[in-house]
């Protein structure tokens, strides 16, 4: 470093104590909310062709911790205050076992996923083998807390250059070598131990932290994030059901065609861009149609080593970056991918300040998920990185088993043997797998009309299908077209019927939070026309529909209809006299509401369907639509006025 030597260590018999990151104090207070999930767990897996030396192989891990002091970190709280207890010595956690099928291959994979560390005790980095018929699998796992994908890179380029170094001397792969062998103890030898240690970083930067060039960067960050930030999160397709795994993540992968690439990589050339710059200048837009706001908020990572010293350093050095995007002027592609471009250079240049000073100053007393400014992660994961230049066996990287996910959306650009793809990881308890489909499907589209002509302004990029446009707006036809033959449907809700038939997955409804898809849509209002039929609603029937503006509005309103019935409008903003004064005036039988609405327009006699307290007897009707036998001639709805519409 410029103007620090590496740190000298407490002559401690067993260990040496320093003061924990400011990255570290969060994640172990991160790790403290997770209650035992594998969320921050790192565990990274090699296929290995061919013969392996476990021997070898083993005593080359060996040397990892031996040279990495954060793989031999634990981390203890005294008097309120975190400290990295670094051991002098510790041995590798090793684990072997053999695998007759890729059944085994994936149950073993998951059980390294999810084995549990302890942050107090450690140790928080192991490694196993698993012996498969063409080789093995090699699992490298980490606590976040002490690694990043960085540090990854570095741990598995040194493990199998020793291990390749080890296969140049006496002995033969295949053949285990005694583990105290003169030769596998000179395979943990190539490399020497970096000159810099992650403690050094730790000192670094508590130092630097002190310094004007700190404040500085915490200037640039409160005005970048200043004032009142959008709460727009993506439109969950509802509330985690009671008892599932919170946060259980899944994945979603699809590739960039050669032809969308070639024109990526000629726009990056004439705006002096990356492919990551206009992939995440796309992204900004596809997440601000669907959240509904032209302030558009989205996390990043960045690598955090800016100091040469620490480029072989392992130990988490990941930060994580806020972009911000102004949409409201809709700009020309091109104007918005130059004003990204300048915005993440700007960060970049930033990005020293650690994320938790940040939050600390944006929002102060705030923890956890509602500390964050965003709740969407976008990312470059170069996988070249993690097997270029693997000496010894043939070393493919494995995609591991989806664990919990940190982010309502993850969504990571993909660089392998110079092509492009994309992997959205998601949390399967707010959103079906459908519904990031179609978001894939969706950025696909727009970074296609994008690069084909970045010349458009953002409203005009289309990111709908041809089946998606046709059934925006209304879904009946000009009224010489409606159908007039039996066979054919000729009520709205007949018609959305159809088209929710035919796209079943698409999207039909989003409202804050709250997202349905056309099938869900459908369902649900099939359910309340069963009951609102069991408690006597047919064609012409009024039925009172008393709810706020939400989706549950949509589907009372289908299911009314569905029903054969006709919807009388309630206003819950309406004085209760002038609601109970309609009901009476009306004389309804029937009304759709709410707990929350009910106190507005009860009365004695009245047949009530709340859609809250009756969600479970909903639940139990048929999915399907009931017969009715109603007709275009069947009243509708009937709406009281105010007498100023006529």
């Amino acid at each position: 470093m410029a103007s620090h030597d590496p740190i000298e260590r407490p002559a401690e018999p067993s260990f040496s104590a320093f003061r924990a990151s400011g990255a570290q104090q969060r994640m172990y207070f991160l790790q403290q909310l997770e209650e035992g999930r594998p969320t921050y767990h790192m565990p990274v897996f090699y296929g290995l062709e061919g013969p392996v030396d476990e021997a070898a192989l083993r005593t080359c891990a060996q040397g990892l911790v031996d040279r990495h002091e954060a793989l031999r970190t634990r981390f203890v709280l005294r008097d309120g205050e975190l400290w990295q207890h670094i051991d002098t010595e510790a041995a590798l956690v090793w684990s072997s076992a053999a695998a007759r099928g890729p059944q085994d291959v994936e149950e073993w994979m998951a059980a390294e996923h999810h084995r549990p560390f302890d942050l107090e005790s450690g140790p928080l980095f192991r490694a196993a083998l698993l012996h498969t018929p063409e080789g093995a699998v090699l699992a490298l796992a980490m606590h976040h807390i002490v690694a990043d994908g960085w540090s990854v890179g570095i741990l598995a380029r040194e493990l199998l250059t020793a291990y390749a170094r080890h296969g140049d001397g006496p002995g033969t792969p295949g053949r285990p070598l005694p583990a105290g062998s003169a030769q596998t103890e000179e395979a943990a030898e190539v490399l020497r131990a970096p000159d810099y240690q992650y403690a050094d970083f730790s000192d670094w930067q508590e130092e630097w932290l002190r310094g004007a060039a700190a404040r500085r960067q915490l200037g640039y960050w409160e005005k970048q994030l200043g004032g009142e930030l959008p709460d727009a999160p993506l439109p969950r397709d509802g509330r985690p059901a009671a008892g599932a795994a919170r946060g259980a993540a899944a994945l979603h992968s699809f590739e960039v065609p050669a032809p969308v690439l070639a024109r990526m990589e000629r726009l990056c050339r004439d705006t002096r861009s990356t492919p990551y710059t206009l992939m995440l200048a796309a992204f900004q837009i596809v997440l601000g149609r669907y959240t509904g706001t032209d302030d558009v908020l989205v996390g990043t990572p960045v690598a955090g080593r800016g100091r040469k010293e620490f480029q072989d350093t392992v130990g988490l050095f990941v930060n994580t970056l806020v972009i911000r995007a102004d949409l409201s002027d809709d700009p020309a592609f091109r104007i918005h991918l130059e004003r990204v471009r300048d915005t993440v250079l700007d960060a970049q240049d930033h990005q020293d300040l650690p994320f938790e000073r940040v939050v600390d100053r944006i929002a102060p007393g705030r923890t956890g998920e509602e500390a964050s400014p965003f709740r969407v992660m976008f990312g470059l994961h170069d996988e070249d990185g993690m097997t270029d230049g693997l000496p010894g066996p043939k070393a493919t990287l494995l995609e591991g088993p989806a664990g919990t996910a940190k982010f309502d959306l993850t969504f990571d650009v993909v660089r392998s043997g110079g092509a492009l793809s994309c992997r959205l990881e998601y949390r399967a308890d707010l959103f079906e797998a459908a519904t990031v489909q179609q978001f894939g499907r969706h950025f696909a589209r727009l970074l296609d009309a994008a690069t084909e002509n970045p010349a458009l302004p953002l409203s005009g990029l289309p990111m709908l299908s041809a089946d998606e446009r046709t059934g925006i707006g209304s879904p009946l036809p000009a009224p010489a077209g409606l159908p007039h033959t039996p066979d054919e449907p000729a009520c709205v809700h007949e018609i959305f019927a159809g088209h929710a038939a035919r796209t079943p997955d698409a999207v039909a409804l989003v409202h804050e939070g709250t997202s349905l898809t056309y099938r869900e849509l459908d369902t649900r209002a099939n359910r309340l026309a069963h009951r609102l039929r069991a408690l006597g609603v047919g064609p012409d029937t009024l039925v009172g529909l008393c709810l706020p503006r939400s989706a549950d509005l949509v589907v009372a309103l289908l299911g009314i209809l569905k029903a054969g019935g006709a919807y009388l409008p309630l206003d819950p903003d309406n004085p209760p006299e002038r609601l109970r004064h309609i009901v009476q005036d009306a004389r309804l039988e029937h009304v759709v509401g709410t707990t929350d609405t009910r106190a507005l327009w009860d009365a004695p006699g009245l047949r009530c369907v709340d859609l809250l307290a009756d969600a479970p007897l909903l639940a139990a009707e048929p999915d399907t639509a009931p017969d009715t036998g109603v007709t275009p001639e069947h009243l509708a709805y009937v709406i009281y006025t105010s007498g100023s519409t006529g």
